[in-house]
C-alpha cells in the first residue's frame, strides 16, 4: 500500500516538475535572435512554431495584396530564426538596422555580414552607418563588399580622405590598377604628408614593373616615415635590382 503511494506521489512529483519547467520556460521565454546559446526542446519548438506562424501570415497577406502587412512580419519571423531576415532583400532599412544592431550585440559575425550586404543593395545614405560597415569589410578584407561601401560614402562625401584611401586599397587588392592609382593620386594632392598613399602607389608601379618610379615612390614614404617596414623591405629588393 505505501509502495502504490509513493509512486503515485513519485509520478505527480514529477508530472509536477514537468509542468512547471514547461510553463516556466514558455514564460520567460527567449528568442533565438537574442539568445545564441544552445536550445532545448521546449524552445526548439516555440521558434519553430513562432517562425511557421509569422512566414504563414506573411505569405497569406501577399496572395491577399496586403504588402504592408506581408511586409511586416519578416521582421517578426526573424526573432525565431535570426539566418531568416538577411535572405529578404525587401525588407526596411529601419528593419535591417535593428537586426544589425542585435546581430552586433550578440557577435554574430556571418548574420551581421549578410545584412550589411542587404543595406549595401539598399543604397542607405546613413554615413555613421557607412563607416561602421566600411571598418567591418575592411577587417574582414573583403574588398568588393568594401569597395560598395566606400563607393557609397564618397558619393555623400566626395573628399573623404579615409574612403577613398580604402577604395583605393579595394582596387588594389582586385588588381584594377589604373582605378587605384587614380584614387591614390587625388589622395597625396589632398594630403601631400600621407605616407601609406605614396606606399600603395609605389606597389602599384610595382606590379606594372616600373621599377624606377616605384623606387622614387617607395623613397618618398620614407622621406615622411621613415621607419615604414614594408617600404623597407621593398626598397631593399630594388636596390639589389639597380645593382
Amino acid at each position: 500500500m505505501l509502495n502504490k503511494k509513493f509512486k503515485l506521489l513519485s509520478i505527480l512529483f514529477i508530472s509536477l516538475a514537468i509542468i512547471f519547467f514547461i510553463i516556466y520556460k514558455i514564460t520567460f521565454y527567449t528568442p533565438p535572435l537574442l539568445d545564441s546559446g544552445k536550445r532545448n526542446i521546449i524552445e526548439q519548438t516555440i521558434d519553430f512554431f513562432g517562425f511557421s506562424w509569422h512566414l504563414s501570415k506573411s505569405a497569406f497577406y501577399q496572395v491577399f495584396i496586403r504588402k504592408d502587412i506581408s511586409k511586416a512580419e519578416f521582421p517578426k519571423a526573424a526573432w525565431y530564426r535570426p539566418d531568416y531576415i538577411p535572405k529578404l532583400m525587401n525588407t526596411d532599412d529601419i528593419d535591417l538596422l535593428f537586426m544589425a544592431k542585435i546581430y552586433k550585440e550578440n557577435k554574430s559575425t556571418n548574420f551581421l555580414e549578410n545584412t550589411y550586404i542587404s543595406l549595401l543593395k539598399d543604397k542607405i545614405d546613413d554615413l555613421n552607418l557607412l563607416k561602421e560597415i566600411e571598418v567591418f569589410f575592411l577587417e574582414k578584407e573583403e574588398w568588393k563588399h568594401l569597395k560598395k561601401a566606400s563607393e557609397r560614402i564618397l558619393l555623400l562625401d566626395p573628399n573623404d580622405l579615409d574612403s577613398i584611401y580604402y577604395l583605393g586599397l579595394s582596387y588594389l587588392n582586385l588588381n584594377k590598377l589604373d582605378k587605384s592609382k587614380k584614387l591614390f593620386e587625388r589622395l597625396v594632392k589632398l594630403k601631400p604628408d600621407f605616407a601609406d598613399a605614396y606606399y600603395r602607389l609605389g606597389l602599384i608601379y610595382l606590379k606594372k614593373k616600373n621599377y624606377d618610379r616605384a623606387q622614387k615612390l617607395f623613397e618618398k614614404t620614407l622621406d615622411i616615415l621613415p621607419n615604414h617596414r614594408d617600404t623597407l623591405v621593398h626598397l631593399k629588393d630594388l636596390y639589389k635590382k639597380n645593382k
